[in-house]
C-alpha cells in the first residue's frame, strides 16, 4: 500500500471506484445495468452511469410488450415511467365472419354487417345478405323455383303461389 500525508491511497481508491466522481450523483453502485436490477415499470430502464444506477424513463408513445389483442387499445409509455392505454383503431378484433367488417372507432370494436350482395363464399359464388350472413341467393327473384334458398327466405314456390283473383263482373 501507499501511503500519502496519512491516507492509505488503495483505500481512497476502492471508495472512488464504486461511487461517481462527481459528489452529486449518488445512488447504488455498478459497474454494468446487471448491477442495477429490474426496471421498476416497463417503461423504465436502468442504466449504469458513471459507476452509479440511474433510472432512464422510456420515450412517449414507446409500446410495452403487454399487449391484448383485438382490443382497439395499445399500452404504451407516458414519457414519466407510467403505462397508458391509448385507442389504436389499427388493432382489430376478428369475427371470422366473412360478411362483416371488422372495424374500430375511437377505441371501440363493432362488427359491422357488410352491403346485400356482396360477394362472399369460396369463389366468390355467394352473396352477402346484409345483416352479416353469407347466402345463395338474397331475393325470391335469386333463389330459383323450389330451391331451399327460396324456403329460408320463407317465399312459396310457384306452384303453391294463388294467381290474383279476376274480377266478378256482374251482367
Amino acid at each position: 500500500m501507499l501511503r500519502h500525508h496519512g491516507l492509505v491511497v488503495a483505500t481512497f481508491l476502492a471508495a472512488v471506484s464504486f461511487t461517481s466522481c462527481k459528489p452529486e450523483e449518488t445512488g447504488t453502485p455498478c459497474t454494468t445495468a446487471a448491477d442495477c436490477g429490474a426496471a421498476a415499470s416497463a417503461c423504465s430502464e436502468n442504466t449504469c452511469e458513471n459507476k452509479v444506477c440511474k433510472t432512464t424513463n422510456l420515450a412517449e408513445g414507446t409500446k410495452v410488450a403487454a399487449q391484448t389483442a383485438g382490443d382497439c387499445k395499445v399500452n404504451q409509455c407516458d414519457g414519466s415511467g407510467n403505462v397508458v392505454t391509448t385507442n389504436d383503431d389499427t388493432d382489430v378484433a376478428r369475427d371470422d365472419q366473412e360478411c362483416t367488417d371488422d372495424v374500430c372507432t375511437a377505441g371501440v370494436p363493432s362488427h359491422p354487417a357488410r352491403a346485400a350482395n356482396s360477394a362472399c363464399g369460396t369463389g366468390g359464388l355467394l352473396k352477402c345478405d346484409g345483416a352479416g350472413a353469407c347466402v345463395s341467393c338474397t331475393t325470391a327473384a335469386d333463389c330459383g323455383a323450389d330451391s331451399l334458398a327460396r324456403m329460408r327466405l320463407n317465399v312459396p314456390p310457384a306452384s303453391a303461389r294463388r294467381a290474383p283473383a279476376s274480377p266478378v263482373c256482374a251482367g
